[in-house]
């Protein structure tokens, strides 16, 4: 299973654009990991999507982030770091979590995202609940470097008088490095 994207006048007048995402090797080409549902928003000046994975080592499909300039190629943010992680084994959204079909709301400088999550079948009746992630605005996503790491960025063009930097570094320190174009 895979996201295609398809556009039209209306529906009788669709036209196939390719997939959204290729699974890839990382994938398995579709052995692996598979491509259940996406459900894409507008956010500022991209697309945002929450793409629903199901992998081999589980009935659990998980919600993770992807993001698209245009609408039609979509890239995985923080590839295999849950958007929004299940709850564990026993947990009200210990089994599924799925977005609802409703857009995320902005609340102030947080944003909403609601879903449904249901219990583990495995521990009696699957019941589904409802559930809300709460985001800082523009706060969907970091890099953790366990072990050390580096971030390469694509050029960016800083109009202000200064950069500022969120990071946490409890071990070790962080380095920026800006270059002229």
């Amino acid at each position: 299973r895979c996201i295609a994207v398809w556009e039209g006048t209306d529906l009788n007048k669709l036209k196939g654009h390719g997939y959204a995402i290729k699974l890839d090797e990382e994938d398995g080409y579709g052995a692996r990991f598979q491509h259940w549902g996406m459900q894409p928003l507008n956010y500022g000046n991209q697309y945002l999507g929450v793409l629903l994975v199901s992998s081999e080592w589980g009935p659990n499909p998980r919600l993770y982030l992807t993001s698209s300039s245009d609408g039609r190629t979509w890239r995985h943010v923080m590839r295999w770091q849950e958007f929004i992680p299940l709850g564990g084994e026993g947990r009200w959204n210990g089994e599924v979590n799925c977005l609802t079909i409703n857009a995320p709301i902005k609340i102030g400088q947080r944003i909403f995202f609601y879903y449904t999550g249901r219990t583990s079948s495995r521990v009696g009746n699957a019941i589904n609940r409802p559930g809300v992630a709460i985001f800082k605005q523009d706060r969907f996503a970091g890099y953790i470097a366990n072990r050390g790491g580096s971030v390469l960025t694509r050029p960016v063009e800083i109009v202000g008088p200064q950069l500022d930097v969120n990071f946490s570094c409890i071990w070790g320190e962080l380095r920026v490095e800006i270059r002229e174009a």
